[in-house]
C-alpha cells in the first residue's frame, strides 16, 4: 500500500504489536520504519485516510523494537511452507464446525487446515496464489501467521458456481454462506482486499454482505460504509448490498435459525438506497468517498 509517496509494507503481528494503537492487527509499519498506518487512533497523526491514520516519528517504531522484534516482512516462501505442514483431515475439521456451526465441507472447500489447537484459513491475491494464513483457535482469537500479507478466502469449488457472488467479511461468514450453498468469497476485515477482488470479480453480479455496525462506538455503521465503497471500485454488472439490522452478521442471521433464501433476497438493496439509509442515520457526518464509478 503506498499513501503520500511512503510505502506501507511492514503488518503489525502478535510479536509486534503497532507501536500507536498496540493491537496486533489490522496496522501497517512503513517499509523505511518511520510512519505508521492506525486505522484505530487518530490523535496524534499527521494525515487521515478512509483506511487509517498516518503517525510519524522513530519513536513510534522504536518502542516497539526495543526488544529486538523485526517488522513482519512478506515471505511467501515461509507461508507456503506452513501450510503443508497443516492437517487436513475430517477429524482435524470437525471442532471448528460444531463451534462455528458450519458445514464441514465448507472449511475443506476454503482450504482449511490444523496445526495443534490453532485452523488456519489460507488468504489469495487476485492471481488466487497464496499469499497469507489467518489463524483461530476455539475460543475465536484471531491473528496471521507471521510474513502474511491480507487476501481473500477463496473456495476451490468456485469457478463450479453460478450466479450471484456473495462478498463476506471473515471466515466464518464465507463458511456460513458456503454452508448454504452459495458462491462466497470472503475477506478478513470490511477495510482489505478491495484491488483484489475489484480484479478477480469484474463483470459478475455481486452481493456484498456487511456487518451491522449500528452500535459501534468509533466506527458506527463502518461495515455498510465500507460495501458502499467496495462498490465503487468493483467494474460490475450489478452490485447490491445486504444487511439485517436484527444480527451482527450474516453468520449469527443463519444460526438464528431464521435465515431463508427469500429472506436474504428481500434485504439486499442498490448502492444508492444504502448511500441515502446512511446519510439518514450518520447526517453530515458521512462523506462518500472514493466516489462510485
Amino acid at each position: 500500500m503506498k499513501l503520500m509517496g511512503i510505502d506501507f509494507t511492514n503488518r503489525v503481528s502478535r510479536k509486534m504489536l503497532c507501536p500507536v494503537c498496540g493491537k496486533d492487527d489490522w496496522c501497517i509499519v512503513s517499509q523505511c520504519g518511520n510512519y505508521v498506518l492506525c486505522p484505530r487512533v487518530q490523535k496524534g497523526s499527521i494525515k487521515s485516510y478512509a483506511c487509517g491514520h498516518i503517525h510519524y516519528g522513530n519513536k513510534f517504531v522504536q518502542q516497539s523494537l526495543l526488544s529486538g522484534k523485526k517488522p513482519n516482512t512478506y515471505n511467501q516462501k515461509h507461508i507456503a511452507k506452513v501450510y503443508r505442514s497443516l492437517n487436513f483431515t475430517y477429524q482435524a475439521l470437525f471442532p471448528l464446525a460444531r463451534k462455528l456451526q458450519v458445514d464441514i465441507h465448507a472449511l475443506q472447500n476454503l482450504g482449511v487446515g490444523r496445526c495443534d489447537s490453532t485452523w488456519y484459513f489460507p488468504m489469495y491475491n487476485d492471481r488466487l496464489e497464496l499469499i497469507g494464513l489467518k489463524k483461530r483457535n476455539i475460543k475465536g482469537d484471531k491473528w496471521c501467521e507471521k510474513h502474511s500479507r491480507f487476501g481473500i478466502y477463496y473456495p476451490r469449488t468456485f469457478q463450479d458456481g453460478s450466479g450471484s457472488i456473495i462478498i463476506c467479511e471473515g471466515e466464518s461468514d464465507t463458511a456460513s454462506m458456503i454452508s448454504k450453498g452459495y458462491r462466497a468469497v470472503g475477506r478478513a476485515n470490511s477495510k482489505t482486499c478491495r484491488r483484489i477482488l475489484s480484479e478477480l470479480l469484474k463483470h459478475h453480479d455481486i452481493v456484498i454482505a456487511a456487518d451491522n455496525d449500528s452500535k459501534n462506538k468509533h466506527e458506527p455503521y463502518v461495515g455498510l460504509i465500507e460495501a458502499v465503497k467496495l462498490a465503487g471500485y468493483i467494474d460490475s454488472r450489478s452490485v447490491r448490498i445486504v444487511c439485517n439490522e436484527k444480527y451482527k452478521d450474516i453468520r449469527q442471521w443463519i444460526i438464528s435459525g431464521n435465515f431463508s433464501y427469500s429472506d436474504f433476497n428481500k434485504h439486499q438493496k442498490v448502492v444508492p438506497d444504502v448511500i441515502k439509509y446512511l446519510k439518514e442515520k450518520l447526517g453530515d457526518s458521512y462523506k462518500l468517498s472514493p466516489p462510485l464509478k
